[in-house]
């Protein structure tokens, strides 16, 4: 935690701000009224999933509210749920020890140049990237079901409080949202529903990156109008919100490694909603109102960076009720609801990973501006009909309408396939309805059974929508949704003739909704020529998208028995076979060649196939090598000046490129089925002698995107632990406190004297920090303290912990480690085991500590320029408490003033 962020809190007398303009004074009463009450119904979808409409009164007066209740959301988690990889398993203890570190800092950019220990090869830098963060799942490091307890038992204090729930409206509204929140593992919500309360209990809580610093005033005040201000709920809910799901000192103290940087990571991706907040609202809501269509969940995520699918709902809403009042409708409650239906089914398909094309964006626009249409028509045959209630003379008078029906074209657009002997595309569907708004379709419909009803023109009614999201499958493709959707789908409604007597209204049989068995689709292999482009899955699973490549699976490997032990084995690039060399895209083809040694057969790996298809099985030993192929990006102006920098360099494939390895042609595992591109492996096709790489380029001359690629075959040996332990170098603390030393006392004279230099000022610290607990438990200092010899930094990492999280996630202690995995914690430089350093100066340090007892608490040192170091003292981090605060104001002792001094000037 940093500085306490001010919180400004309106004033009784102060107006709130516009929800689509951020100007204050922007919504009328009774929509804000309107909008406070929609809390209330949000966490509830439709017990029945049909609408029934509300009774309208005769005359202009406003509808009576008594529509069905709205239910829970389900099957919609948070896309930045899904992007965090890294859970626990749910139900877990709040809060739990142990578990996975939290995301690694990110690299440094050094340029360092170093040389390449053993090889006369050159190799060049590629530009570093910093890691992805990979963060705990915040919501399930807390047990949920107690979480749900809690609110149960808040919701049922507040129901003795309120039951017919017309005080307390706001209360309840909040916690219906808060626990699906929770049941929901929405987590972007629970963070913050708990940041915006304690802005108000204690704005000096808040961490810095929520801070009014960062976080301006009026993007509280726009939050304020769709949650409704903390002012209106009650000061005991506010204060419980503010410490739901836990008080944020405890979380801040706790000592789980992960649990305070899951938190920060939500704390972090909600300053990022609530900066772009007032940024991107008033244009989205214009847009929406301008095309009478609600944002879809991605326009939300894109644009608003909301991640939350309870803050999604009540943004949809606040944005449909804006045109939908423009309009002056009668009811316009339900209308809204039978928008969310089709943004549900958007969402499930967002959190599914689909993404739609701007043609797919425009076709889902328009079934949302059919939908609003077609409930405008509806919304007026239903007070036409209620005003003729009183009407003697009146056909249908005491008789009600039937439920409003979705059209099939705004269902199809949203992936929710339904049998009709006819469907209209959504480009031309709004023609037909300027024809239909002319035509008398607002007859009465009398039921064979006697029982009449007024039917309007629609095809589906909403009753048929649930069923229709359990059985139809989301399309993933907008031009598919209709053509499979004119096809046919598992829902059809039976059409009846109508008979149309002389003079008077047609009369049907009211159509009864049945299930039918799914009818199979014809489908192809490959898409037609005038499919659009498939969206493609952020992260594939290789076992669906590249079963065309179940040949190529790596094999399954183990360590060989060294008498009665399984010996723990890590693989690295040892070398290069052949060095990177550059592919040019004149070239259509090159040939590229290196030699083996005849003993290259005995280190390969023995391999057992079975017959099952099963991968191969492959035992390795210290021995063993392995070969395999490599292209990365190359630095046209640097090169590869050092094998670390082209371990560095990530693999790539390019789509033009082609090759061949002693006459069999390779087939790459690329990205777009493995979620990263993967080298070929060679181990089985290399011979003794000369090896021939044949590269084909299939380039058009066309063609101008930038091609700079290099390949390399490298040599992959294995190194068992004791061999790594036994043969790590150490850096001895003499030269390595000498090191300190220069670079804290700056060049020497000889340096100062040079020629070269002509620097007028120079940068020089006295003093340097080193952090001596482990970067990957963080909460111990380190045993073995190694780093790598191209680190730049002096901090070290524990070398057992760091050879533990080597090994390969899910298989048995006797399977080697993988090779890619050697990057230094820190500055994510290279860090294979033939580079790793001990640092001889640190291992006195620990010895000393551990002699005084103060492992567990000196978490850093402070090196001086004269060689001496001392224990750093700890800062106080975190929220602070205000009996400490107290305690420490306590103990301050004051001092009298001195006299003031008069100074006379003359």
């Amino acid at each position: 935690m940093a500085a306490p962020a001010v919180a400004a809190r309106r004033g009784p007398g102060r107006p709130r701000k516009d929800l689509t303009t951020g100007q204050s004074g922007g919504l009328s009463p009774t929509m804000r009224q309107t909008l406070q009450m929609d809390l209330a119904r949000t966490s509830q979808l439709y017990n029945n999933a049909q609408v029934q409409p509300r009774r309208v009164s005769s005359g202009s007066g406003p509808a009576v509210r008594g529509s069905a209740r709205l239910q829970t959301q389900a099957n919609a988690p948070s896309p930045l749920q899904r992007a965090q990889s890294h859970y626990l398993s749910p139900g877990v203890p709040s809060p739990v020890p142990g578990g996975r570190p939290a995301s690694l800092q990110p690299a440094l950019n050094a340029n360092a140049q170093c040389a390449m220990v053993g090889q006369a090869h050159a190799f060049v830098p590629p530009t570093t990237q910093p890691p992805g963060a990979s963060h705990q799942h915040f919501a399930q490091l807390f047990n949920m079901p107690a979480l749900l307890e809690q609110m149960d038992a808040r919701l049922h204090q507040l129901a003795l409080a309120d039951p017919d729930v017309t005080k307390y409206h706001g209360d309840q509204g909040r916690l219906n949202l808060l626990k699906e929140a929770v049941r929901l593992q929405d987590s972007f919500y629970m963070v913050l529903s708990q940041l915006f309360c304690l802005r108000t209990t204690s704005p000096s809580s808040l961490p810095q990156a929520v801070s009014h610093i960062v976080v301006s005033e009026v993007s509280w005040r726009q939050l304020e109008a769709l949650l409704c201000s903390n002012e209106s709920l009650l000061a005991p809910n506010v204060a419980w919100f503010a410490e739901f799901p836990s008080p944020i000192m405890k979380i801040y103290s706790s000592e789980h490694p992960g649990f305070k940087a899951a938190y920060e990571a939500q704390v972090r991706a909600v300053a990022d909603y609530l900066i772009k907040l007032p940024q991107q609202w008033h244009a989205m809501t214009e847009a929406s109102i301008i095309r009478q269509a609600p944002p879809l969940t991605e326009d939300m995520v894109e644009q608003l960076s909301l991640h939350s699918p309870i803050l999604q709902n009540t943004a949809f809403r606040a944005i449909a009720r804006i045109y939908f009042a423009a309009a002056h409708l009668s009811n316009m409650e339900d209308g809204i609801e039978a928008l969310v239906q089709l943004h549900r089914a958007d969402q499930t398909q967002y959190a599914q990973g689909m993404r739609r094309s701007v043609a797919q964006k425009n076709n889902a626009y328009l079934a949302y501006r059919l939908l609003f249409n077609r409930w405008k028509q509806y919304d007026e045959w239903a007070k036409r009909h209620s005003e003729r209630q009183h009407d003697p003379t009146y056909e249908f008078r005491g008789q009600s309408l039937i439920p409003f029906q979705i059209p099939l074209e705004s269902l199809a657009a949203f992936g929710l396939q339904v049998l009709s002997s006819r469907i209209t595309p959504i480009s031309q569907a709004q023609p037909q309805q300027q024809q239909q708004q002319q035509q008398p379709h607002a007859h009465p419909v009398r039921q064979r059974q006697g029982s009449m009803s007024e039917q309007p023109p629609n095809p589906v009614p909403l009753q048929q929508l649930a069923m229709a999201q359990q059985s139809a499958h989301a399309l993933a493709n907008g031009q598919a949704w209709f053509r499979n959707a004119a096809h046919g789908s598992p829902l059809q409604v039976p059409h009846t003739a109508a008979t149309t007597p002389q003079g008077g209204p047609a009369r049907t049989p009211q159509p009864r909704p049945f299930l039918n068995p799914p009818i199979p689709q014809p489908t192809r292999l490959l898409p037609g020529a005038n499919d659009g482009a498939r969206p493609q899955p952020t992260h594939p699973d290789s076992t669906r998208s590249a079963l065309h490549q179940a040949h190529l699976r790596d094999p399954t490997l183990v360590a060989a028995k060294v008498g009665e032990e399984i010996p723990k084995l890590y693989r690295q690039v040892e070398t290069v076979c052949l060095s990177p060399t550059r592919i040019h895209e004149k070239r259509p083809t090159q040939l590229l060649t290196f030699e083996l040694g005849d003993d290259c057969v005995a280190t390969l790996p023995k391999q057992a196939v079975d017959g099952s298809g099963a991968p191969p099985r492959e035992t390795l030993t210290e021995a063993s090598r392995q070969y395999r192929l490599r292209c990365c990006k190359i630095d046209l102006k640097m090169g590869f000046p050092n094998l670390s920098s082209w371990v560095e360099a990530d693999n790539i494939w390019p789509d033009t490129v082609y090759f061949d390895f002693n006459g069999e042609p390779l087939d790459p595992r690329r990205k777009l089925q493995h979620g990263r591109s993967l080298p070929v492996d060679l181990t089985h096709l290399v011979q003794p002698g000369s090896n021939e790489l044949k590269v084909t380029v299939n380039r058009t001359t066309t063609d101008t995107t930038p091609f700079d690629h290099a390949v390399a075959v490298e040599m992959v040996g294995v190194i068992s632990h004791e061999t790594l332990v036994s043969t790590l170098r150490t850096i001895p603390a003499k030269d390595s406190l000498a090191s300190m030393q220069q670079s804290l006392n700056g060049p020497s004279a000889s340096d100062s004297n040079d020629d070269d230099d002509h620097d007028d000022v120079k940068m020089i610290s006295n003093s340097l920090t080193i952090k001596l607990f482990d970067p990957f438990s963080g909460n111990k200092i380190f045993d073995t303290p190694v780093r790598g010899e191209l680190c730049l930094h002096r901090d070290p990492f524990d070398l057992d912990v760091f050879l533990s999280t080597r090994e390969p996630r899910g298989h048995g202690a006797e399977t080697p480690s993988a090779v890619d995995t050697w990057r230094c914690p820190i500055c994510r430089k290279d860090v294979r085991p033939n580079i790793l350093v001990q640092d001889g100066f640190l291992m006195e340090v620990r010895r000393e500590l551990e002699a005084k007892g103060l492992l567990g608490t000196s978490r850093a040192i402070v090196v001086s320029a004269d060689g001496t170091w001392r224990v750093k003292e700890e800062e106080r981090k975190g929220v602070r408490s205000a009996s400490l605060e107290r305690e420490e104001r306590a103990r301050v002792v004051k001092v009298a003033k001195p006299p003031p001094v008069v100074i006379e000037l003359d």
